[in-house]
């Protein structure tokens, strides 16, 4: 999971911004184009992350699972637009870290900013050597 890559007193202070939010089967957590403002952790549940070709076809890129995570450039770059729609395949149970809080916790402390930005860097790439 994301917080395992955190030192000591880091996955407290993050947890403590931590903010439930489930959706229903069905549910559009956000569509392309939405303003991004945070990152979603999935306790439980499956959510399709989908793209839109120029030719109107909606085609499925992943599928995210307990223990993923997604939204993450919403933290690097806040205010720019959701580039894609996600929705939950089944009853689903994130934890959502707004970008406000995630530069809060930069601030206070920096290994947060050094290990995550490592960790979503080889989930875009793979294994970074």
């Amino acid at each position: 999971m994301l917080l395992d890559s955190l030192g000591t007193e880091e996955p407290t202070a993050v947890i403590g911004r931590l903010r439930p939010r489930t959706f229903k089967r069905g549910q559009v957590v956000f569509n392309d184009g939405d303003r991004g403002d945070c990152l979603y952790l999935v306790e439980s549940g499956r959510l399709e992350v989908q793209v839109t070709t120029l030719a109107g076809q909606a085609v499925t890129l992943r599928v995210v699972h307990p223990g993923q995570f997604f939204g993450e450039l919403a933290l690097v770059h806040p205010g720019n637009r959701r580039m894609g729609r996600v929705r939950a395949l089944e009853p689903t149970q994130t934890w959502v870290l707004h970008a406000q809080d995630f530069e809060e916790l930069r601030a206070r402390f920096p290994g947060v900013d050094r290990s995550w930005s490592w960790r979503w860097l080889n989930g875009w790439c793979g294994p970074v050597s």
